[in-house]
């Protein structure tokens, strides 16, 4: 039973063929009431804050579907005022039946159940306010970072990873919005304790019991949207975590290779050096190397240009390296991308002597 429990928990967390409970909102959490005749078989879920969407999506009393949606409200419901009159109905008949001495101490007890029921909005209340602060904090800077990564790389692990990351802020983001929107509550009036005539008792019990009532569903709703918020929160504390160490370990893994393409024997891809002589501009073998990317930039399929360089502080080398780059601007009539690279100096690459490396990249 555990490890069938298990595998339906883990499941429920993932967007892909999820197993689900309608009646506890999606989640599955607990294995001492799984009913396995409630079970949501969907081949796709997805979270809307409040609401839930399922693709293609199984159950056994409501059959095959093509798609579900799931209401956050249609789950978690405030009592409405009709309900909480005929409860408190039933209570008046229950006060018929004892005396002074036993609704005092009910008024004891129904005193002690609301002061916890509050005690767990509050707790709930405070720890929203607490995720909301977070969440405004993070916000301008995942929205900041995480776009301008997209519009830049193609790494696909770390572009599904800020995908991740943006759905959990936008399913965050909801239900606090959502929280927020809530109207409550229904509670007993003074006016119907001060017109009790001689049934003074009986009628503050009923107040009791009417407050303890709506204030027991409030702080249900209260715990299932922390409950929620939580789970997106961790959710997105788990995917900020994984893309920062996966994308240093990318960076580390890069900057220890070679920044090389890989060539073949059916390329036109070729590459010269130039070296660090003080003593000229460019020296007759450069200009000839320059003139033949000159030919080739013109004439042949060239992808990519990439110029592997040391700084120098050198007041000769850097203006040879502005005249060589302003040469392959100039002849670089059909847009070839330029990647320019500053090599490491802690971890050189080059040649003692040289000075710039031209790799020219073919079709």
């Amino acid at each position: 039973m555990n490890i069938v429990y298990y595998l339906a928990y883990w499941l429920s967390r993932f967007p892909i063929f999820s197993i689900t409970l309608d009646g506890r909102f999606h989640e599955i959490s607990d294995s001492s009431n799984l009913d396995f005749r409630a079970l949501r078989y969907s081949l796709l879920s997805l979270g809307l804050g409040t609401i839930k969407v399922y693709l293609l999506t199984y159950k056994k009393e409501d059959g095959l579907k093509l798609y579900k949606f799931l209401y956050l409200c249609d789950i978690v419901k405030l009592p409405l005022e009709g309900e909480v009159t005929e409860k408190v109905n039933n209570y008046h008949d229950h006060l018929e039946t004892i005396g002074p001495r036993e609704i005092e101490n009910e008024i004891d007890f129904l005193k002690y159940k609301i002061e916890g029921e509050n005690s767990r909005k509050n707790i709930a209340y405070g720890k929203i306010n607490n995720y909301t602060a977070i969440l405004l904090v993070i916000i301008p800077i995942i929205f900041a970072s995480g776009l301008d990564y997209l519009s830049k790389q193609n790494n696909i692990i770390l572009v599904l990873l800020v995908v991740a990351i943006f759905y959990n802020m936008l399913n965050l983001t909801i239900f606090i919005f959502d929280f927020y929107k809530v109207k409550l509550f229904l509670r007993s009036t003074f006016g119907g304790l001060k017109n009790s005539g001689n049934c003074h008792l009986q009628k503050l019990a009923e107040s009791y019991y009417e407050d303890w009532y709506s204030i027991k569903s409030e702080s249900v709703l209260f715990v299932t949207y922390v409950r929620n918020i939580e789970k997106y929160m961790k959710s997105l504390m788990f995917f900020i975590i994984l893309f920062i160490i996966i994308f240093i370990s990318l960076n580390n893994f890069n900057s220890g290779k070679e920044y090389y393409p890989k060539l073949n024997d059916k390329s036109s891809s070729y590459s010269f050096d130039v070296k660090l002589d003080s003593g000229k501009i460019l020296s007759l073998s450069e200009l000839h190397d320059l003139n033949e990317m000159h030919n080739r930039l013109l004439g042949e399929n060239i992808k990519q240009i990439i110029i592997l360089k040391e700084n120098h502080n050198s007041k000769v080398a850097n203006e040879r390296y502005r005249l060589i780059l302003n040469y392959i601007k100039m002849n670089n009539i059909n847009k070839v991308d330029i990647i320019e690279i500053n090599q490491d100096p802690k971890n050189r690459r080059l040649q003692e002597d040289l000075f710039i490396k031209i790799l020219i990249i073919g079709g």
